[in-house]
């Protein structure tokens, strides 16, 4: 009778510290997952402001301006895109994170193009790319997208601004400014690896879920084969913009991600936490065939 009234406390007395130290754990992975993510946030919203203005600031060049009214194309490519690729590569010297800096005229044909190093060029028009398209459509001053760049298959921070100009030279006073092309900065996201591999949390990796898009399996290098295989069972999917999808599905394109079968369950629970929030602590009855 001893035995088991000694051992029975000393199980429980295990058990109870093992759960602790259990959820101390967990509270402490979860708060390392929290503060990365916090940081994560923080830096690539700072980022995102400073692709933004420098963006602004580019576009406000004199030279480009000169460059993009110039339209006689001997003179434009011969005497003035030389010293336009050298500003673009003082840009990139201050800003080495920009990679490649591109004007595309209006029809997507890509004019001029700077990049750091050698990087693939895929194409040289982009009328047929899904961010070329947002970019004709986009109604705020600058676009900024996350996705992946298919040039070297790498994610990307896609900033682009649509060049509304008025050639002061010809055009009268009050004539509205006229879209004379784009300007488009590729930016890498190294910055956001670079803090994963400073915190790390986890084992092998980190699993990447942006908004719109695949997954994506962080280290890359340390993760290629594992993200290969994903990509041969899954396929690359690339970002769409939910509005256009939402037109083209009217149009008969395709169909959303977001279809009303699924759309529409989740406004219905949305609505229903918004119409039971003015009633805390009072069971509700919801009639979701009415």
């Amino acid at each position: 009778l001893v035995i088991p009234i000694v051992v029975l406390p000393m199980t429980w007395l295990g058990w109870t510290a093992y759960s602790k130290l259990r959820d101390n754990s967990s509270e402490t992975s979860l708060g390392q997952m929290r503060t990365l993510l916090e940081q994560i946030n923080r830096s690539a919203l700072t980022h995102l402001d400073t692709a933004r203005s420098n963006i602004e600031l580019f576009a406000g060049s004199g030279l480009l301006r000169k460059y993009i009214l110039t339209e006689d194309e001997g003179s434009r490519y011969s005497l003035m895109q030389p010293p336009l690729i050298r500003l673009f590569a003082s840009f990139q010297r201050a800003y080495p994170d920009y990679y490649e800096l591109r004007i595309l005229l209006p029809d997507g044909y890509e004019d001029t193009r700077s990049t750091l190093t050698r990087l693939p060029n895929k194409t040289e028009m982009e009328s047929d790319s899904t961010l070329f398209q947002q970019l004709q459509t986009a109604d705020e001053s600058v676009l900024t997208r996350y996705t992946r760049n298919p040039d070297n298959d790498q994610p990307v921070l896609y900033v682009g601004k649509k060049l509304m100009l008025r050639d002061e030279s010809f055009e009268p006073i009050g004539t509205p400014p006229s879209l004379r092309g784009y300007l488009v900065i590729s930016a890498s996201l190294d910055f956001l690896q670079a803090q994963l591999d400073d915190h790390q949390i986890g084992e092998n990796g980190y699993l990447f879920l942006p908004h719109v898009g695949a997954p994506q399996l962080l280290p890359r290098e340390k993760l290629a084969d594992a993200e290969k295989q994903f990509d041969e069972k899954v396929g690359p999917v690339e970002g769409l913009n939910h509005y256009h999808q939402f037109i083209d599905a009217c149009l008969g394109k395709g169909k959303t991600t977001t279809p009303f079968q699924y759309s529409g369950r989740l406004t219905e629970t949305i609505l229903m936490g918004t119409v039971a929030n003015p009633f805390p602590m009072e069971k509700l009855v919801w009639d979701a065939k009415a």
